[in-house]
């Protein structure tokens, strides 16, 4: 993402730069984008619509990092390892069947100049948001909601520069995979042992790298009802008590640089 698309956001939770901030990126910028993308081994991005294109899924991204353990019946697995039908846990501890797992590639390597922090992955170290929660250290992209007092919370908004922070960027790989879960509903499940929710379709399944696998099992996309919390994507909604519980202070808005 450009520095005018940084320069546009309003806050660390909001994240509102948009497509046409992206469409302003042009002449030597953007061909030095998309030439550090062919040098990382990225060949099929070849145009200036496919850098946009990655671009904006790098600002659209609400999934898991690899490697994340969702509980199931039968324990955690990682979210790389589940597949169509299994049955993950709600975190009411109802069994909920996996519909999709949705599969995205960040090119890091390539955009890390333009990445601004706020859409960088937010790291929950271990029992940062309660004894025991998360269980070990949870990965998560900038606007994945984690659901606290029943509120579902963007995870850039509980940035608190300590226990919860933006990944560097020296240890990003070159690229990273990450992984979203659809089922029925929309639903709170338990990701390193933090309560988060599912897919919802604020970003199009198009955004995935696997989106053809959907259309061929479901053929057309559908709406997925959202569950009745509140969301809160930027700082200044965020409740007084979540802040001191976390540590949040004002300052805590402008992420460390790596």
């Amino acid at each position: 993402m450009c520095k005018e698309v940084k320069d546009a956001q309003k806050d660390a939770g909001g994240n509102e730069a948009n497509l046409e901030d992206i469409n302003a990126v042009t002449g030597e910028k953007l061909d030095q984008i998309k030439q550090d993308l062919q040098d990382n081994g990225h060949g099929d991005v070849l145009d200036d619509a496919d850098v946009k294109t990655e671009m904006q899924c790098v600002q659209d991204l609400i999934c898991f990092a690899a490697g994340t353990l969702i509980a199931t019946p039968q324990g955690e697995v990682a979210v790389e390892d589940l597949s169509i039908g299994d049955e993950i846990l709600t975190a009411s501890g109802a069994s909920v069947k996996v519909k999709w797992i949705g599969r995205q590639t960040v090119h890091n390597g390539a955009l890390a100049n333009l990445l601004a922090d706020t859409t960088r992955p937010v790291r929950i170290q271990k029992d940062a948001l309660a004894a025991g929660v998360p269980n070990c250290d949870l990965t998560v992209t900038s606007s994945h909601g984690i659901v606290i007092d029943g509120l579902v919370i963007n995870a850039s908004v509980l940035v608190n520069n300590d226990t919860i922070d933006y990944v560097p960027l020296s240890e990003l790989a070159e690229s990273s995979s990450y992984y979203h879960i659809e089922t029925e509903g929309h639903e709170v499940i338990l990701a390193n042992g933090a309560e988060a929710e599912t897919y919802i379709d604020y970003v199009d399944r198009q955004a995935f790298d696997n989106h053809g696998e959907y259309v061929e099992l479901y053929g057309i996309e559908r709406t997925v009802v959202e569950m009745p919390h509140h969301r809160i994507s930027s700082r200044r909604l965020l409740p007084l008590a979540v802040r001191a519980n976390l540590g949040i202070q004002e300052t805590s808005i402008t992420a460390k640089i790596a």
